[in-house]
């Protein structure tokens, strides 16, 4: 059941496990923090815990300096700020969690602090900041010892990966459901908290009087879902190497997006089944995805890094693609013909994300002019980052004068940890999208298996290499390959 205004005022003990680790420096504390700061004043009580493996006397100086550096909304006073954080830090502490007697420790602590406060307990809150292989060890060891008492809550937060390809995704999917009821698990998928991707959904609701008509093949050139980094992928190679540019966020974070923006419409923005139901036909209809559907490319220096991460010989070849393009065909009557294209990849010329809807334009113009009716038509999701720096909804002036509606700008963590404390679930994945996903994007990973990645330069240098033209149903490099040293070494 979807709760819109959060639930009946108790008592939540949040639990970190993996709470040192660099997903919960970044972004988990200071998401729980602005948790605090919002409903501390609403009834609720809070315990916090940061579980980790090393022994107590040497995380816990390492937990609270993450803590020093918390800080609070624009709108909250100096003062407040210091007083909030002060209470933050007396209701934390570290714990050892690697064994599943220091589990049941735990438990023993949070029903005690129960008992001698006399509280009544809401709710119990686990996020599992941890690889994915130590999933379904640590939901056991919940499951088994760690469950509130009938009448509170257990919810259990989980990063991607979510598998490896179809099998392994099934095979932890059964892992988890032997421990934890389907309601339990919150898959989380950060860019569904990013603001214009949760904005995409209402924003095609709010607008459906103009947009619906246009929504579809005879009105629509292209969509396109985009997401470039300059970054590239030192210190992460390790787990990079095993998963690509195509695991890494085509699988995951560009299909969701993909799916907001062509599924149909659920009668109400909240009904979380109904959302399912549409996003699971969305993948259903897609056309199988082949080599002729994708090309993939591998920035030069990566060969190099791999050899010193993973101390492997010169000679040491990977086709692990730093890249990606993708082409797409949905089966639906509606969209029947129209190109999606999913495009990643690290070390670009520009970090930038959006998702935009080309419409097609029957103006002819002569030549270059300032006139309205010449420029593209087109509504852009800009996700980030770019020349316009933050978060937007871009519609052209030739289209229509849309409907939008101003909302708060919060972190992508900071919004999705408020759902999970709500109990809504419509911003995260669920199993059966999650495997629907998998089901699409698996024989593509297979097909690609032994494909050697274009190399390219690495940022403003890549110049045309990386562009993409469709022809047919195929996707193909614009350019003819130009052989380079892809070890420079």
């Amino acid at each position: 059941e979807d709760r819109k205004d959060g639930q009946a005022p108790g008592h939540v003990s949040v639990v970190v496990v993996g709470g040192t680790g660099d997903l919960a420096k970044k972004y988990l504390w200071q998401g729980f923090f602005s948790l605090y700061a919002d409903k501390v004043s609403s009834g609720n009580t809070f315990s916090f815990v940061c579980g980790g493996l090393s022994p107590p006397d040497r995380a816990t100086p390492v937990f609270f300096e993450i803590l020093k550096g918390l800080s609070c909304w624009k709108a909250v006073s100096e003062e407040r700020c210091a007083l909030l954080k002060e209470q933050f830090l007396r209701l934390s502490q570290y714990r050892q969690l690697k064994t599943l007697e220091q589990y049941q420790d735990l438990n023993k602590h949070i029903e005690q602090e129960l008992q001698q406060e006399g509280m009544r307990e809401a709710g119990r809150l686990f996020y599992l900041s941890v690889p994915a292989f130590a999933y379904a060890d640590v939901a056991d060891k919940i499951n088994s010892s760690c469950r509130p008492k009938s009448g509170a809550w257990l919810r259990v937060v989980l990063e991607k990966p979510f598998g490896h390809d179809l099998r392994s995704a099934q095979v932890l999917t059964s892992q988890l459901e032997s421990s934890l009821k389907d309601e339990e698990m919150y898959r989380i998928d950060h860019y569904l908290g990013k603001q214009a991707v949760a904005k995409i959904l209402p924003f095609r609701m709010d607008n459906s009087g103009f947009l619906d008509p246009i929504w579809n093949k005879n009105h629509i050139e292209r969509v396109e879902v985009v997401v470039k980094e300059t970054l590239d992928v030192k210190g992460r190679i390790s787990y990079y190497d095993q998963y690509g540019v195509i695991r890494d966020m085509l699988q995951n974070h560009m299909t969701e997006v993909m799916t907001l923006l062509t599924m149909r419409l659920p009668s109400s923005r909240d009904s979380s089944d109904e959302v399912l139901r549409n996003q699971l036909q969305v993948l259903g209809s897609l056309q199988p995805l082949g080599r002729r559907q994708a090309v993939v490319g591998q920035y030069q220096s990566y060969r190099s890094e791999v050899q010193q991460e993973l101390n492997k010989t010169r000679e040491h070849v990977s086709l692990t693609p730093t890249f990606a393009a993708v082409l797409a065909f949905s089966g639906e009557a509606r969209y029947d013909g129209v190109p999606i294209l999913l495009v990643s990849g690290k070390k670009l010329d520009e970090r930038v994300g959006y998702a935009r809807i080309l419409f097609k334009n029957d103006v002819l113009c002569l030549q270059n002019h300032p006139g309205v009716h010449c420029k593209p038509k087109q509504i852009v999701f800009h996700f980030g980052h770019g020349a316009l720096g933050h978060p937007a909804i871009l519609v052209s002036k030739n289209l229509f004068k849309p409907l939008l509606k101003d909302a708060e700008q919060r972190e992508a963590y900071s919004e999705l940890i408020s759902h999970i404390f709500a109990g809504r679930k419509n911003n995260f994945i669920r199993a059966e999208s999650l495997l629907a996903s998998w089901g699409l994007w698996t024989p593509l990973l297979s097909g690609l298996a032994d494909t050697f990645p274009r190399i390219y330069p690495g940022g403003a240098e890549n110049g045309a290499s990386l562009d993409v033209y469709v022809k047919g149903n195929e996707l193909r490099f614009y350019t003819e390959v130009t052989i380079i040293n892809s070890d420079p070494m």
